[in-house]
């Protein structure tokens, strides 16, 4: 697997965090086509569907819930890490 960048990984827990796409946007200050483009290359580079859409709302997969799991701590904790420095 090929690295991931921050951003990706940081788009991502913001989605997983939020309600929906658009206030993940807004809380990264991108636009909502911005965002779907930054989940797109995130699941690109992973070896698992992170996304599924029912209608036209996206949701974790089981994978993608795993993945917010193990990663979201972490983020945080690289946040807090560059604030600090």
């Amino acid at each position: 697997m090929e690295k991931i960048p921050l951003h990706l990984l940081q788009a991502f827990v913001a989605f997983s965090d939020s309600k929906n796409i658009v206030e993940a946007a807004r809380a990264l200050e991108l636009s909502q086509p911005g965002l779907s483009k930054q989940l797109k290359q995130l699941e690109d580079r992973l070896p698992g569907n992170v996304f599924t859409l029912k209608g036209r709302k996206k949701e974790l997969t089981p994978y993608g819930r795993e993945l917010h799991k193990k990663i979201k701590d972490k983020i945080g904790r690289i946040q807090e890490v560059a604030k600090e420095a």
